[in-house]
């Protein structure tokens, strides 16, 4: 959920046990344009971190995808077909398919339903 929430631009993320002073230090630092997130998610943030960079590392034609691409295979691997990205992503589905190309080619995946298979595993790093 956290990660969907800073999908979705959000500034502040506090967990459900957090105390009435949280609450205010999370209000006053989202009032002034700052993020704030809960102090209990700095190990999750931290782990993610790192593991997203093990994985840029092993795979660096990550690194090589343009923000489109990195959007369609967020969508691949949440099993959407090309029709679905396109029409959410308001481009062509032959656009799409471009782009799923180049995805496999940059990141050197063959196969029929590689790039779906590659974008379930890699869910969390993409």
């Amino acid at each position: 959920m956290f990660e969907e929430a800073i999908d979705r631009d959000v500034k502040g993320y506090l967990l459900k046990e957090c105390t009435q002073a949280e609450l205010r230090r999370c209000i006053a630092a989202v009032f002034t344009g700052q993020h704030y997130t809960s102090p209990s998610m700095t190990t999750y943030l931290v782990k993610k971190m790192r593991r997203v960079e093990q994985f840029a590392a092993t795979l660096r034609g990550l690194r090589l995808l343009t923000p489109q691409e990195r959007s369609v295979l967020k969508q691949v691997a949440c099993e959407r077909t090309s029709k679905e990205i396109a029409a959410d992503m308001g481009i062509a589905q032959k656009t799409v398919d471009t782009h799923r190309s180049n995805i496999c080619r940059k990141l050197e995946i063959h196969g029929q339903h590689a790039l779906t298979r590659f974008a379930a595993r890699h869910r969390a790093e993409i």
